[in-house]
């Protein structure tokens, strides 16, 4: 999809079908950093339990490289390529996250890994419009 805003990939994903085996790279910026975010199917069916109930959902695992953009030199052809970057920090896990498997795509859990320890995110509501 090119870049995306740091929190729009999670739209991106919702709506993508993810193989078993394959990975799948973008690229977001949050205004600083430019990441390369890498993700593949962990599992395709797991339950999820949320104050909610159950939910079956597929299992993501995100992998972040985190760079800086260089400006691109020369003229732009309007075909997406590869950012020039230099990277900063060689990619490592950043989370894992769990999407129903329904028709609503639902981000259940996301669990994210800082230097601090573990954030453990989980669906608490659905707004019905």
């Amino acid at each position: 999809p090119g870049t995306v805003a740091s929190v729009a990939w999670i739209y991106f994903a919702r709506l993508h079908k993810f193989e078993k085996d394959k990975r799948y790279t973008w690229y977001t910026f949050d205004g600083w950093t430019l990441n390369r975010v890498t993700v593949s199917l962990e599992s395709e069916k797991e339950d999820v339990w949320t104050e909610l109930g159950f939910y079956k959902c597929y299992k993501l695992k995100l992998l972040r490289e985190r760079s800086e953009a260089i400006a691109p030199q020369g003229a732009l052809s309007g075909l997406f390529i590869e950012p020039a970057r230099e990277i900063n920090v060689p990619e490592y896990e950043l989370a894992t996250a769990w999407i129903s498997d329904d028709d609503q795509h639902l981000p259940v859990r996301f669990v994210v890994k800082t230097g601090i320890g573990d954030f453990d995110l989980l669906l608490s509501g659905v707004d019905k419009k």
